[in-house]
């Protein structure tokens, strides 16, 4: 093999590869600015009720209806689905 054909696809090789290395920081890039958009935000304080919302509030928590056995029991088998296929690392 000649001498200048090796060196040329040594170049382009080495620019190939570095193509990609561009590549994926760009798509690491992208991929952080995704979940930074997707993170939750700092949850603010609680506002506090005046006048006619104050008592509707008042009037609403005197009046909580539990809630039914059929209910609880979706909530349930809810739980328990969501804790057979759950993995966290802690």
């Amino acid at each position: 093999m000649n001498i200048k054909k090796h060196y040329l696809i040594l170049k382009k090789t080495e620019i190939v590869e570095m193509v990609l290395f561009y590549c994926v920081n760009l798509l690491f890039l992208h991929c952080i600015n995704q979940i930074e958009k997707i993170m939750a935000r700092p949850i603010g304080e609680t506002p506090v009720l005046y006048g006619e919302d104050a008592v509707r509030f008042l009037k609403e928590m005197e009046n909580v209806k539990s809630a039914s056995n059929e209910e609880k029991d979706r909530v349930r088998k809810a739980y328990d689905m969501l804790k057979k296929i759950a993995t966290f690392n802690m």
